[in-house]
C-alpha cells in the first residue's frame, strides 16, 4: 500500500463546501470520485480541514491510500488536472509515510479574509466581502489585536458549538492595507465552525460603531456569553496555508 498526498487549490464558489454531502458539489466528493475511477478501487480521501460552502483555499492538502502506485507520485497532479474542472487545480502530488493524515498531523492553519472598501467590482470582487457601510480601518484593526491570545470563542463559533466553553489560541492577526483593499491574515493551531468569520465580523461590528472595544474584550474574557451577530460572507474567505512538522 502507498499513501498519496495531494496540495489542491480551488474556488469555494463552486463547491457546497468540502465534505461529501449527498446530491450537492463537494471537494471531497469530485476527487475521491475521480480519483476511485483512475485507481480502479474505493480509496477514502481525507482532506485537512472542513470548509464551509463558498470557502476558498490557496492551499489545502488531501491524502489517500492505494493499494499499489499504479501512477508515479510525481505525475498524478498532470493526470488529475487534465480530468478535474478548471475551479479546482492539484498543485502537487507526492507519496508520504502510511501513518500521515492531512488533519491529524496538521498543527496551524492560516487564513485570508478580503475585504473591498468600494464599489463592488465583479472582474475583482470575487473572493471579496464589500460591505454597505464605511468602516474605520484602525477600529477594525484594534479589534483584530485583541483576539491574539488565547481566549474565550464560544461567541465566534456557530450557533450549536457556542453552548460550550470553547477556548483557543490565536497567534497572529495582521491586517494590510492596499488601496480601496483589506487584506487579513489569522494564523492559530485550531478553529471552530465560522469562528473565522464571526472574528471578522466582530471587527467590522466595532469599525462601524456598532460593537464597543470594551464590549469585545469582555466576550474575547468570557465575561459576555451574548453570541456575536453578524457573520462575515464566505466569499471573503481563503485557507491560504495548512503547517506541518519537519517543513
Amino acid at each position: 500500500m502507498v499513501n498519496y498526498l495531494l496540495e489542491i487549490c480551488f474556488d469555494g464558489n463552486y463547491f457546497n463546501g468540502t465534505q461529501i454531502q449527498t446530491n450537492y458539489s463537494s471537494v471531497q466528493g469530485i476527487l475521491t470520485e475521480l480519483i476511485s475511477k483512475v485507481f480502479n478501487q474505493k480509496v477514502k480521501l481525507i482532506p485537512c480541514s472542513r470548509l464551509d460552502k463558498g470557502v476558498s483555499a490557496r492551499m489545502f492538502i488531501v491524502n489517500f491510500i492505494a493499494d499499489s502506485e499504479k501512477i508515479a507520485a510525481s505525475n498524478l497532479a498532470y493526470v488529475l488536472n487534465r480530468l478535474l474542472p478548471n475551479y479546482i487545480r492539484v498543485k502537487k502530488s507526492k507519496l508520504v509515510k502510511l501513518d500521515f493524515h492531512s488533519r491529524k498531523n496538521a498543527y496551524k492553519k492560516r487564513y485570508e479574509y478580503n475585504i473591498h472598501l468600494g464599489k463592488y467590482d465583479p472582474f475583482n470582487d470575487r473572493f471579496c466581502f464589500v460591505p454597505i457601510f464605511n468602516l474605520d480601518v484602525d477600529k477594525f484593526e484594534q479589534g483584530l489585536k485583541l483576539m491574539e491570545g488565547e481566549h474565550d470563542f464560544s461567541c465566534f463559533f456557530s450557533v450549536d458549538e457556542s453552548k460550550l466553553n470553547l477556548y483557543k489560541k490565536i497567534d497572529s492577526c495582521k491586517l494590510v492595507k492596499k488601496k480601496d483593499y483589506l487584506k487579513i491574515k489569522i494564523t492559530g493551531h485550531s478553529f471552530g465552525r465560522y469562528q473565522i468569520r464571526y472574528m471578522i465580523g466582530a471587527c467590522y461590528l466595532v469599525s462601524i460603531g456598532r460593537l464597543t472595544l470594551d464590549e469585545l474584550k469582555d466576550k474575547l474574557d468570557g465575561k459576555n456569553k451574548v453570541h456575536i451577530n453578524f457573520k462575515a460572507p464566505a466569499s471573503g474567505l481563503i485557507l491560504d496555508k495548512v503547517y506541518y512538522k519537519g517543513e
